[in-house]
């Protein structure tokens, strides 16, 4: 189960406070499983529902460690949401869930590219 908190007026930075609509703050330290993911795009469509906005913020302020196929499924949902339109951003995160995910992104779009038929 992944445990998350809709804010729908702002997030805490620290000491600073950001007025944000359409926050989605996840309390999990730790994102492991697919079945992770699969819950917060159900959550996320659900949101994206309900509101008239085309844009969601993921807090990602309380994780400090995600696993790689935990970042696959989720670089797979963001990319799933943009091509209708809809984006997720990202925000909070540690440097190095930061890291961890532009290296999963990195060899995603290497595997892609190398994967491609060419004519």
């Amino acid at each position: 189960m992944i445990f998350i908190k809709i804010l729908s007026n702002f997030i805490y930075f620290g000491m600073k406070t950001c007025l944000m609509k359409n926050t989605i703050k996840i309390q999990g330290r730790y994102l492991i499983f697919r079945d992770q993911a699969f819950s917060l795009k159900q959550i996320l469509e659900k949101k994206f529902k309900i509101s008239r906005e085309n844009e969601i913020y993921l807090d990602f302020s309380k994780v400090i460690f995600i696993s790689r196929s935990f970042a696959d499924e989720l670089l797979n949902i963001l990319s799933e949401f943009t091509l209708n339109k809809k984006y997720i951003r990202i925000i909070g995160q540690t440097p190095a869930v930061k890291i961890f995910l532009n290296i999963v992104k990195r060899t995603k779009e290497k595997i892609q590219k190398e994967t491609l038929i060419k004519i």
